[in-house]
């Protein structure tokens, strides 16, 4: 799903980044992404940095961000299309 956003709404100002907060190393980390055909930018949070400023307290969770980068929702094992088509809506079109 999030493949599918990215690549539909990246040009309309829409993104997407997994960020690893585990401590994967790089060569895993880059597997994961080929092995899920991740499409949008995976990175490392080497040293919890943007786990903390999210306030990430348990995995996996998906923080979205409204355009002016303020937390619209954060929600923890993950996020169904519905409730992610939801939560965009007033951002982007779906029709």
């Amino acid at each position: 799903m999030f493949n599918e956003y990215y690549t539909r709404f990246h040009a309309k100002g829409l993104r997407v980044i997994y960020i690893d907060t585990l401590g994967i190393n790089d060569q895993e980390l880059d597997s994961f992404r080929q092995e899920l055909k991740i499409v949008f930018p995976v990175a490392p949070d080497k040293g919890g940095k943007v786990a903390a400023a999210y306030s990430v307290k348990a995995l996996p969770q998906t923080v979205v961000l409204d355009p002016q980068h303020k937390i619209i929702a954060a929600i923890l094992g993950g996020v169904s299309e519905p409730e992610l088509k939801h939560l965009l809506s007033p951002y982007l079109s779906f029709e």
